[in-house]
């Protein structure tokens, strides 16, 4: 028996899929193929009911989940769009005004963007001594019969249900208030660079920044809590968090050839004005092959972030860095900010000052060169993201991009300065100082 709801902290759970949420479901296959087949779906209500009859007493006596909801539908995060990153930001914004923790189930694939998108998306003054913990799993829990009891089937050994028993007793640490955390395979990460590198371990991510919290012995779980810090807590702002489609990642290897870059940004420009890359035969036998008709469809495109592996892996002979200048001049020209990241994902600490932050090499040798070629210092038009994550470089430009041209009816330079500012603002905002 569970206590009362005398000091217990009040939690908001809001689940919008993915394979925690998920339960073994019977397709019909043809006669041809055999019987039906099992596949994965997010079950409504299986989340709700986990909590209830599978994480233990002794964390749920910490806790009074106020209130239940979900998306609707529930949906896999490969389904996730940039639409859905901002009905979700909006809707978190909504119940942070209950003045209560949130709880929030997702799926791993995509939620290394929606946890940047909370922490720039959120309001700190809305959110105040709360927590958001958004919670996820790469396994499922086994189906539960109506009528069956839990404590035969699930046990706190499941990867979900110790994700969600941890995941609930941190929201309830003091340690957390203000912060936002994603949890998964014993640790607690903050929203900001993330990457998602392994789908088969039990811990799939990593970060550019030290873990908010980390444990022992599972799964009667020790947990050590870090201080907090800048890249915890939300900055978001009393205006809507809002993205523009369309911004478009590009990786540079030994395989690349760097004009390529320049080649693509001028094809997706023709898409987004209604044309074709390729010659009417060519478009005719393709829209053939594809039985619809393909040529004519406008795509959004606004912004490219090209991410070199470390530093000096960026070729330094001039006419491989022209091709670059290139990209970054044909963006200047149509409004699309080309800005260049370095791999975040290095050995930890090696060149580094500050030991938090996983090596992602010198990137001003890189910005040196690019001038270089460009004429001389300053001249390049590639913007510099830096150290920044994919996921961290594609939403802070996708949110300045779409505040620049909406808000601010910025163009050309003014709307690659706009970008670059947002850029810096974002480092100044970690590291602790004024903006």
């Amino acid at each position: 028996m569970r206590n009362g709801n005398q000091d217990r902290h009040p939690l908001d759970v809001y689940v919008l899929g993915g394979t925690i949420s998920c339960d073994e479901h019977e397709v019909k296959r043809s006669k041809k193929k055999g019987g039906p087949k099992k596949v994965l779906l997010p079950e409504p209500g299986k989340i709700h009911r986990m909590i209830e009859e599978a994480v233990p007493d002794s964390v749920m006596d910490k806790m009074k989940m106020r209130s239940y909801s979900e998306a609707d539908p529930l949906v896999d995060s490969a389904e996730c769009h940039a639409s859905d990153l901002m009905k979700t930001v909006q809707e978190v914004r909504t119940i942070t005004r209950r003045k209560s923790n949130i709880l929030i189930a997702s799926g791993t694939d995509n939620v290394v963007y929606l946890m940047h998108a909370l922490a720039e998306g959120v309001r700190p003054e809305q959110l105040g001594d709360n927590n958001i913990i958004v919670v996820v799993s790469q396994t499922h829990a086994p189906n539960l019969a109506d009528n069956a009891d839990a404590e035969n089937v699930w046990n706190t050994n499941m990867e979900p249900i110790d994700n969600l028993t941890n995941a609930i007793h941190l929201s309830s640490r003091p340690e957390m208030q203000g912060r936002i955390g994603l949890y998964c395979g014993g640790e607690l990460l903050p929203p900001r660079g993330l990457v998602k590198v392994d789908t088969a371990n039990p811990q799939p991510f990593r970060c550019r920044f030290r873990n908010i919290a980390d444990s022992e012995r599972p799964p009667e779980r020790d947990w050590y809590i870090n201080p907090r810090k800048n890249q915890d807590i939300p900055r978001g702002k009393e205006h809507p968090y809002v993205l523009a489609d369309g911004v478009e990642g590009w990786g540079f290897d030994p395989l690349s050839d760097y004009g390529n870059l320049p080649a693509a940004m001028e094809g997706m420009i023709l898409r987004r004005k209604g044309g074709s890359g390729v010659s009417a035969v060519i478009r005719a036998a393709i829209d053939k092959a594809m039985r619809r008709p393909g040529s004519g469809r406008k795509t959004d495109f606004n912004a490219m972030v090209v991410q070199a592996p470390g530093s000096g892996n960026l070729r330094q002979n001039e006419d491989e860095l022209a091709c670059v200048n290139e990209a970054g001049e044909i963006g200047l020209y149509s409004d699309i900010p080309v800005v260049l990241i370095s791999d975040p994902l290095q050995s930890l600490g090696f060149g580094d000052d500050d030991s938090d932050l996983i090596y992602g090499g010198d990137f001003d040798l890189m910005r040196e060169h690019l001038d270089k070629a460009a004429g001389g210092m300053g001249k390049s038009p590639v913007l510099s993201g830096g150290k920044l994550s994919r996921a961290e470089a594609k939403l802070l430009v996708s949110q300045a991009v779409m505040r620049g041209k909406r808000n601010h009816k910025l163009k050309g330079q003014d709307l690659l300065d706009y970008v670059q500012k947002t850029l810096i603002d974002y480092e100044s905002f970690l590291r602790g100082e004024e903006v």
